[in-house]
């Protein structure tokens, strides 16, 4: 029986596939940065499928990640990731990090939900959850695009309470000062 719904599902993710948003609606094309900062990931390789352990396929951890490039007066870093293949209006925010101590140069992997070790905290997901949420696009319909864009602030943010992506492109105007990304690729099909 899961075949057969996993076929339908397939096919309707095959008949949406021209239906996404699009990399103008990313955090990093709503918040102009000033430099640019090399993000890295020693979890995948830039342009490369992202292992099925960072995926809701599997453990869903979030992959660890490096940066360098950071200006010196930046006060806090800022983690999104998004998806802007999935078909809706706007990306498929999957995780949200926020007052990452400016003088960090990562992120380990397999960050737990709430607060950061080590500092920061953490934005709500697509899901309403204060945490990261590992890629899983519909069966079918397509390589998956996942930026991990990383900002660097000249101020922390205060929040009433945890901030969605609305939220944090909102407060960061006008306080970026850096910006770079890593893109990692997932793609799911009946064969899987």
């Amino acid at each position: 029986m899961s075949t057969v719904m996993d076929k339908a599902k397939s096919l309707i993710g095959h008949m949406l596939r021209n239906v996404h948003s699009t990399s103008e609606k990313l955090a990093s094309a709503k918040t102009p940065a000033h430099a640019a900062m090399s993000v890295s990931s020693n979890s995948f390789s830039a342009g490369m499928p992202i292992p099925m352990r960072y995926t809701q396929d599997a453990e869903s951890y979030s992959p660890a990640l490096s940066w360098n490039g950071i200006p010196s007066q930046t006060q806090s870093l800022v983690i999104v990731c998004e998806d802007p293949d999935a078909p809706s209006t706007e990306p498929i925010v999957h995780w949200i990090a926020y007052n990452i101590p400016g003088t960090a140069t990562g992120m380990p992997e397999a960050v737990p939900a709430g607060a950061i070790p080590g500092g920061g905290l953490q934005g709500k997901n697509y899901n309403g959850q204060e945490q990261y949420i590992g890629p899983k696009p519909p069966l079918g319909h397509g390589v998956h695009h996942y930026h991990f864009q990383v900002f660097a602030l000249d101020q922390t943010l205060t929040f009433q309470e945890p901030p969605d992506k609305d939220a944090l492109v909102k407060a960061m105007q006008n306080h970026v000062l850096a910006e770079g990304e890593v893109v990692g690729t997932y793609e799911r099909s009946v064969d899987d």
